[in-house]
């Protein structure tokens, strides 16, 4: 077997499987191998339904493929290759949704191999649907935690890296409830409504300035804030920098060396900062710029001068998304930044000139494909 990081390393971005799912997957069997006793307690609290856990040896395998080509995320098999007492396939879902078809797939598949054990089809998930057996990840890095305390140090360091993993991408706590949290709790519904009203007001005014993409380019704000706004990059842009009435009609032509970039918009948007890597802090942030799409638009050497005075003015080429399927040209900003402001209109002026000061510098610094820097960067 390969080592896990050179299994970690393999998924990169494939716009039919989610890389971050292909991670969970590796790093998950991990932890499993290297305390098998966590495992039985895993499969003993949430998957063998009131029966005892087989006492035989334990085998963690991943990518497990069925007889009709499918791939199994990860197959706990107790007992010796030849005799299983035991088998149990396990479905991971990070954010994507499980799918009815596949799980009966997979059920199907574990029935055609006879035998005379215990078998089943799992599904972990954030949200586990009530129509099969699945478990929430807040309760498997709650079990695995408990099962932790009780051994101690002893041969746990993998697994505690693991639920380490597991909290820093929000998919469990294992913390208790504290005072700095009610006092957050307390306040959050009047928090909310600031930064909605914030939000708000610097979408306004952005409107009068800028071109929605129709006919998604408005999505949110949802309960938590996650929002995007998509813009066509048309020379309306070029307004933002310049003395124009926004009450007057902005032009509409194809933007100035952006044109011969298919599928770019402008976007600002609000959501989890995962897509920002190791800058990452799991926190909301705005993010503006261009969004590209699935394509790589800007990952090639020809423009890696361009790229750099890019990042020098503080924007980041990242890919993100659902899925890790989108390339992203922005800045981002915490909405902690926006505090300074004396109310809530000086605030949304702040942000609005986030989001423009993004747009306009990308307006005015169309890709290069050359070593000369942008004049005004």
């Amino acid at each position: 077997m390969t080592s896990l990081f050179t299994r970690l390393a393999k998924f990169g971005f494939n716009p039919a499987r989610d890389p971050k799912e292909e991670r969970l997957t590796e790093a998950f069997a991990a932890a499993l191998r290297a305390t098998p006793e966590a495992a039985r307690e895993l499969v003993k609290t949430h998957m063998a339904g009131g029966s005892s856990v087989p006492s035989g040896p334990l085998t963690v395998s991943t990518q497990r493929q069925t007889d009709d080509g499918d791939r199994i995320d990860i197959e706990l098999r107790f007992g010796s290759l030849a005799e299983p007492q035991a088998l149990i396939w396990i479905e991971l879902k990070w954010d994507s949704p499980p799918r009815a078809e596949q799980l009966n797939r997979y059920q199907a598949a574990i029935d055609r191999l006879g035998g005379d054990y215990r078998r089943a089809v799992c599904l972990i998930a954030r949200n586990p649907p009530e129509w099969w057996h699945g478990v929430a990840w807040r309760d498997v890095g709650r079990t695995l935690n408990s099962w932790r305390q009780r051994a101690g140090n002893r041969n746990a360091t993998l697994l505690s890296e693991f639920i380490s993993y597991l909290e820093e991408n929000r998919l469990t706590e294992t913390q208790a409830f504290t005072l700095t949290d009610a006092i957050a709790l307390n306040s959050y519904d009047r928090a909310v409504g600031r930064l909605r009203q914030v939000i708000d007001e610097s979408d306004r005014q952005l409107m009068e300035r800028m071109t929605p993409r129709a006919p998604d380019g408005r999505w949110g704000p949802k309960p938590n804030l996650d929002l995007h706004r998509i813009y066509v990059m048309d020379a309306g842009a070029l307004s933002i920098v310049s003395p124009h009435d926004p009450k007057e009609a902005a032009p509409r032509t194809p933007l100035p060396g952006w044109d011969q970039h298919e599928g770019l918009f402008f976007e600002w948007h609000l959501r989890d900062d995962e897509e920002r890597d190791d800058r990452a802090r799991g926190e909301h942030v705005f993010g503006a710029g261009i969004t590209c799409g699935a394509q790589d638009a800007f990952g090639g050497d020809e423009y890696g001068d361009w790229m750099r005075v890019m990042r020098k003015s503080g924007f980041e080429y990242v890919r993100g998304g659902e899925k890790g399927q989108v390339w992203y040209l922005m800045r981002f900003m915490y909405p902690g930044e926006l505090i300074g402001g004396s109310d809530l209109d000086d605030q949304a002026e702040r942000l609005k000139k986030f989001v423009t000061g993004a747009f306009a510098d990308l307006a005015l610094s169309p890709p290069r494909r050359d070593a000369r820097p942008p004049a005004h960067l």
